[in-house]
């Protein structure tokens, strides 16, 4: 397993002057032309504009199709608050709520921080967007705590669809430190999920010296879910070893030299799941669970809404527009080119397609936050009700498919990835790898090491939703690429999956024995059976997903296996 590791406490030194303004020209009264606003890195379809305004000369007058503002705050200093404070106007948009919202985040010399700051920086509101709140000026205002890591803030506002938001009035400041002692864990984030058994919880002390008896303040006490007192009389991370799968809380102290909690008591908790579910190429995914949630069938959410990615009938149900969920399947990285192949379809919108936003829904992604191979849904370019683009590693398609698709018909896409050349292929209903293909953007070398297939929700001006079914990943056309006569078991179905019965039940149209074979993630054969009687012992499998491969007659079924 790789080790995280984390930067934990931070000697620095004091660049500002507290309770100050850090953000420039947030009342956007400057501009360098009447389509940028001075001290702003980037301002996309940004208008100056002096009629609808809050307060003061201008306003910024911003045009959707995922359009930003934003400027990157440089002086962060780790353990302190700052009021972050934005005026908004909606003024004209697609009405299914998602119009706009604030997208910040903290950073360290440029790496974005997509873990500590989610519930509060990435949104507000119903699925995290901005309250239209009948086209009046309206202020979202909220004091966040900088983490140990983060030494800037990315501030960003973004508006979408064929939406008009008026902004003005922005504020990032600095509020004058608390003199008082306080304890911040910065690592793991709350709520999330570790791809180890084990992890380091990092944390920040303040106007607290932790030494042992007699040389400092006091030190800390902590517990791990919930068992015996460890006393800690140092500020190094906290290193938690041999974790089974599952929830964990930290909880953390402050005390004084004779083990007392110091008043007004200062601790701090944190919540997270460990959950081992590496796996090997090739997968194969067939979304054979229990309607509901995909997340936990061996899928790990990784940002949004964790669990409104669905199951429906056999299928995964990408809802853009009423969904946020990012969820990926987790496998160890191999060195060269990269292939995914989906059946797709997109349900009937009733006309074609014109969303403008990017509606990628299907991409790989590194262990971090890079997505490469994405796959969109665009608008048609013919008489068609819809069509696909590929991008190699931007948001938005480098390559749209010359011929328009068809609502509720089911297709077949193949997307390459090579990760030396750093470019991505696609292919539709396609035989062999010579089949026609469109090629993204040759972006520059190496390109990114992908250890992760992601599905992606998104806010959406279409509100469309797509269906996957028989996905697979792994290293050849060949082995994703699924021959016109699919020759599988008619009618199979077996449950419960996951199980922790010690049992699953399969069955099928036909009444004649079954040749079982499971194999677990490296491959190896773990139960070779014949069944009969429409039950699979299993209790001999530890925790853990597997391959589960059923013969009957003339046609083999491939199915992933969960054990609890």
């Amino acid at each position: 397993m790789k080790k995280l590791y984390f930067l934990l406490f931070t000697l620095f030194t004091f660049t500002f002057t507290y309770g100050q303004e850090l953000l420039l020209n947030g009342d956007f009264e400057s501009w360098d032309d009447p389509a940028s606003p001075t001290s702003w890195t980037k301002a996309e379809s940004t208008a100056q504009e002096s009629v609808e305004i809050h307060g003061g000369t201008y306003s910024a007058k911003h045009t959707g199709g995922t359009s930003d503002i934003s400027q990157t705050i440089t002086g962060i200093i780790p353990g302190n608050d700052y009021t972050v404070t934005v005026w908004y106007k909606v003024d004209a948009g697609f009405g299914d709520g998602s119009d706009a919202r604030i997208w910040s985040k903290w950073s360290n010399n440029g790496t974005l921080d997509h873990a500590t700051d989610a519930s509060v920086l990435q949104g507000v509101g119903p699925g995290g967007y901005f309250d239209a709140n009948g086209n009046v000026w309206t202020e979202y205002t909220v004091t966040v705590t900088a983490p140990a890591t983060a030494n800037e803030f990315y501030f960003e506002v973004r508006t979408y669809g064929t939406a008009v938001v008026y902004w003005d009035d922005f504020s990032f400041f600095a509020e004058a430190p608390s003199m008082d002692p306080s304890l911040l864990i910065n690592s793991p984030a709350e709520g999330s999920t570790l791809l180890v058994d084990y992890t380091d919880v990092t944390f920040l002390v303040q106007n607290f010296d932790v030494a042992t008896a007699g040389l400092g303040d006091g030190h800390i006490h902590y517990t791990v879910d919930g068992g015996g007192t460890v006393m800690k009389y140092d500020t190094d991370p906290i290193s938690l070893t041999g974790l089974s799968d599952g929830a964990h809380t930290v909880y953390m102290e402050l005390v004084d030299d004779s083990h007392t909690p110091i008043a007004p008591a200062v601790n701090a908790t944190v919540n997270f799941n460990t959950n081992n579910i590496t796996q090997t190429l090739p997968i194969w995914e067939s979304f054979s669970y229990a309607d509901g949630s995909l997340d936990g069938n061996g899928w790990l959410s990784f940002g949004g809404a964790a669990g409104d990615l669905l199951v429906s009938s056999g299928q995964a149900v990408l809802q853009m527009g009423g969904g946020s969920e990012d969820i990926s399947l987790v496998f160890t990285p191999v060195s060269g080119s990269l292939y995914y192949g989906l059946d797709f379809s997109v349900d009937d919108l009733g006309a074609p397609y014109t969303g403008t936003d990017n509606e990628y829904f299907a991409h790989f992604k590194t262990d971090g936050f890079d997505y490469s191979a994405r796959l969109d849904i665009v608008p048609p370019t013919g008489g068609g009700d819809f069509s696909v683009g590929i991008s190699s590693d931007q948001s938005s398609a480098d390559t749209v498919w010359a011929t328009d698709l068809t609502y509720g018909t089911t297709y077949r896409v193949i997307v390459k990835y090579d990760q030396v050349t750093n470019q991505a292929q696609l292919w539709i209903d396609a035989s062999v790898e010579g089949d026609t293909s469109i090629l993204g953007n040759d972006q520059p070398d190496p390109g990114d090491s992908v250890s992760q297939f992601a599905f992606r929700q998104s806010g959406s001006s279409q509100s469309e939703t797509i269906r996957v079914d028989k996905l697979r990943v792994s290293t050849t056309f060949n082995a994703v690429v699924l021959e016109v006569n699919d020759n599988q078991i008619e009618n199979f179905r077996f449950s419960p999956n996951p199980t922790s019965l010690g049992y699953v039940n399969i069955s099928s149209r036909s009444q004649t024995a079954m040749k079982v074979n499971v194999f677990d993630v490296l491959g190896k054969q773990v139960i070779n059976a014949t069944v009969a009687n429409n039950r699979l012992d299993v209790s001999s499998l530890n925790t853990g997903i597997y391959i589960m491969r059923v013969s009957q007659d003339d046609a083999t079924t491939t199915k992933k296996l969960v054990i609890q």
